[in-house]
């Protein structure tokens, strides 16, 4: 049992579970963000975070030589920017509205 476990496969196995876990936050995320009052502001901004943390995990698998773990992080790392590109264009288009919010706060209506 101790030599499974101990086993290469193993551990890049296991890695790729966590990774897919990850990757299903991210696309819960990306999906049921709304438009809703800089509910997608605070997406954005938790993805951009999460996404810097992936860069620093490729660094850290990069300099200890790990190649299986390096190529399933990169893989997720191009998916997610995918997932943070799509959620800042669909921010920008919001923010490019004219006055959303001054409209709802005087209850003007388009």
């Amino acid at each position: 049992m101790n030599k499974i476990i101990k086993h290469e496969n193993f551990h890049v196995i296991f890695y790729f579970i966590i990774q897919i876990f990850f990757l299903a936050s991210f696309y819960l995320s990306w999906k049921y963000s709304t438009l809703k009052e800089k509910i997608l502001f605070i997406d954005l901004a938790i993805n951009i975070f999460n996404l810097f943390a992936t860069i620093l995990l490729l660094f850290y698998h990069y300099n200890k030589d790990n190649f299986s773990s390096l190529i399933i992080k990169l893989v997720l790392f191009f998916i997610v920017l995918v997932f943070n590109i799509d959620i800042y264009i669909r921010y920008s288009k919001e923010n490019n509205r004219t006055h959303r919010y001054f409209n709802k706060i005087f209850n003007i209506n388009n």
